[in-house]
């Protein structure tokens, strides 16, 4: 920690550290990898105030901010017990979350978190013993960052400061690398097509004759295996391998949305909050023109909950259950965004430009600011001809009696 006179010259020179103004006491500057942050600092708890990021404000509003918040009057905060401020808290969230995250993050902040004593009273140990409590890492590691949430939230509100400053996250997460391969997708098609009444004309009338192909095993296995997948989710794990969305956006997936072949997801089903619009392959309309819609309604889901016309499918955790023992015991682990990994490997095996691949998937942060500001292309034809080349092959995969063969960095060898 140093105390030097601020200027524009020296703050731009300052290494990675914590800095202290000359001029005027308790202006401090942050300095890190990417970026210089100005702060306020007060008080016998001598907390932190941010204030803002060197370049997006100046020296000169920074400093007038630390005027303001230094003669500014320190006001008592109020504390509340935790459980009204963890109901005050999920309330502000309703609107801004979308149904399924709200519904996530009351689920661990009422299971985990059951304090009823005072927000100022609960500390540091308070919050690692509630964690270390949880056997699961991934549910440990959902429950640590929704109460943390819920404490920065508190701060100013109800706390001086979060019992969760300087807790680190309870274990390392390590990014999922599953892909599926070819023989996999293809018994996971297998497996969802036992409830179908027809194919989706996936293939062609020879293959649907040879007893060898895809149709002809499949309700041979149908007959031998009681074990059924529900219709709603076989359906919907196909498209998903035809589309490479995310789960929760198939299943929510309404009349409305479909214009010809381009579906478009509104901003608030998609994770990103952004507008996302693709191409459905040929071979994707097809099966959805097999699916059963209250034609009543301009807007019906595709896949309604049972007993529940006005929501969507939900019930994932049996569905998967069912659809692993229909694959057998020696299938290999796999989650169904793997689906979405998958599809999106294979459409570099084929060929399909990075970029194109990307939109396809509405991973936005693969393109820069600029770009999307200045950008404003639809690349509707590139994605539609990647989705048809995609078509085209999962279609020679899954009619195929072979598995088609492929090199670790090459193209498929189905035939395209």
């Amino acid at each position: 920690m140093s105390t030097i006179l601020f200027n524009d010259t020296t703050i731009r020179s300052l290494k990675a550290g914590v800095y202290y103004d000359t001029t005027l006491k308790g202006l401090g500057l942050r300095v890190g990898k990417t970026r210089r942050s100005f702060f306020f600092q007060c008080g016998k708890e001598r907390l932190r105030t941010p204030i803002g990021v060197f370049g997006a404000i100046t020296l000169a509003e920074a400093r007038t901010e630390g005027y303001r918040l230094k003669g500014q009057t320190e006001r008592k905060i109020a504390s509340m017990p935790f459980p009204e401020a963890r109901t005050a808290f999920l309330a502000a969230k309703k609107k801004r979350m979308r149904p399924r995250s709200h519904q996530e993050i009351t689920r661990t902040l009422t299971r985990h978190f059951t304090w009823t004593k005072m927000l100022d009273s609960i500390t540091h140990n308070d919050v690692s013993v509630a964690i270390e409590a949880i056997e699961k890492p991934s549910e440990a590691n959902h429950a640590f960052k929704d109460i943390r949430t819920m404490f920065n939230w508190c701060v100013p509100r109800f706390l001086k400061h979060s019992p969760c400053t300087g807790l680190k996250m309870p274990y390392k997460s390590k990014a999922r690398s599953r892909v599926l391969s070819d023989d996999e997708l293809k018994l996971i098609w297998r497996a969802c097509s036992q409830n179908s009444a027809v194919e989706g004309n996936s293939c062609s009338a020879d293959s649907m004759r040879d007893p060898t192909s895809v149709s002809a095993l499949g309700q041979r296995e149908k007959a031998e295996d009681r074990r059924t997948l529900p219709t709603n989710y076989g359906t919907i794990v196909k498209l998903l391998m035809l589309s490479g969305q995310r789960r929760g956006e198939i299943a929510a997936l309404r009349t409305s949305f479909i214009d010809a072949d381009v579906v478009t997801f509104p901003e608030t089903l998609t994770k990103n909050a952004y507008e996302h619009f693709f191409p459905l392959p040929n071979l994707a309309i097809e099966i959805l023109q097999t699916v059963e819609v209250d034609t009543t309604k301009n807007d019906a889901l595709f896949f309604p909950a049972r007993g529940k016309p006005d929501k969507c499918f939900n019930g994932w955790s049996k569905a998967m259950t069912a659809l692993r023992k229909a694959l057998g015991e020696d299938f290999p682990h796999f989650t169904i965004h793997d689906l979405r990994r998958t599809y999106r490997t294979n459409l570099g095996r084929l060929k399909v430009l990075p970029h194109i691949g990307e939109r396809l998937l509405n991973h936005v942060s693969d393109r820069s600011e600029v770009e999307m500001i200045y950008d404003r292309y639809l690349y509707l034809e590139e994605m539609r001809e990647a989705v048809q080349k995609y078509d085209t092959w999962l279609r020679a995969l899954i009619c195929t009696s072979s598995v088609p063969t492929v090199a670790n960095h090459g193209e498929p060898q189905a035939n395209l």
